[in-house]
C-alpha cells in the first residue's frame, strides 16, 4: 500500500513538473519574440503554440519565410498535447478537487479549484460543443483539461472534441494570417495589426460568452 502512494505521489509530481516546464516556455517566448520572429520562427511556435503566434505565422508563410505545414506540424500536436496534459492532471488531483482541499501553493497555482469547479458546472451544462469552440477563444483550455479530467466526463468524448476544435481553430488562424500576410508583402502592415487586434477582440468577447455559466444574468 505504502509502494502505491508513494507511486502515485510521483506520478503526480511529474505531471505538475511537466505542467510547469509548459508555462516556463510560454512566459520565455515574451521576451525571445523579437529574436526569434524572422528567422526562428517555428522556436516560437515551440514555446508558445496559441491562435495568435500560428496568425502571425500564416503571415510570414505568404512571405515564404517559413511554410504553413511546418507551423501546423509544430502547433496542432503540441496544442493537444499541452490541455491533455492538464486533462489528466485534474484526473490526478480529483479527489482534492472535489473536496475543496487546500493544495500546495505549487501545486494550486496551476490548479486553480474554484475556477475548475466552476468550469465543470458549465462543461456538464455545454457539453462537447463548449469545449470545441473555446479552442478559438482567448480561453483557459488547459483548466477547462483539468475540470474535465476531475469530472465523469468521458474521455474519449472529450479528446475527440478538443482535437477537433484544435485543428479547426488552428487552421483557421493559419489561413486568416496567410491570406492577410499578402497585404503585409506589400508594405500594408497596418492590416496585419488589425487583424492581430480583430483576432484578440473576437476571441476575448468569445470567451466572456463561454465563461458565463448557463441561466445566469448578465
Amino acid at each position: 500500500m505504502q509502494i502505491q502512494v508513494k507511486s502515485a505521489r510521483e506520478i503526480r509530481n511529474w505531471l505538475l513538473g511537466a505542467a510547469w516546464l509548459r508555462v516556463t516556455a510560454g512566459l520565455l517566448a515574451f521576451p525571445l519574440a523579437p529574436f526569434l520572429y524572422e528567422r526562428h520562427f517555428l522556436v516560437l511556435v515551440l514555446l508558445r503554440p496559441t491562435n495568435l503566434v500560428i496568425f502571425l505565422g500564416g503571415a510570414l508563410a505568404k512571405q515564404n519565410q517559413v511554410q504553413w505545414w511546418q507551423i501546423a506540424a509544430a502547433a496542432i500536436p503540441l496544442q493537444i498535447l499541452i490541455v491533455w496534459l492538464y486533462y489528466v492532471l485534474g484526473k490526478a488531483w480529483a479527489d482534492e478537487i472535489r473536496s475543496d482541499s487546500k493544495l500546495p501553493l505549487y501545486s494550486s497555482r496551476l490548479i486553480p479549484t474554484d475556477r475548475i469547479r466552476r468550469l465543470k458546472r458549465v462543461l456538464r451544462k455545454k457539453g462537447q460543443v463548449f469545449i470545441f469552440v473555446s479552442r478559438f477563444a482567448l480561453f483557459p483550455t488547459g483548466l477547462l483539461g483539468a475540470a474535465a479530467g476531475s469530472s465523469n466526463l468521458d474521455a474519449r468524448r472529450f479528446f475527440t472534441a478538443d482535437a477537433a476544435g484544435a485543428v479547426a481553430s488552428s487552421g483557421a488562424a493559419l489561413t486568416i494570417g496567410y491570406l492577410l500576410g499578402n497585404a503585409a508583402f506589400r508594405g500594408r502592415g497596418w492590416v496585419i495589426a488589425a487583424g492581430v487586434a480583430g483576432l484578440l477582440s473576437l476571441s476575448q468577447l468569445l470567451a466572456v460568452y463561454l465563461e458565463r455559466e448557463p441561466g445566469r444574468q448578465s
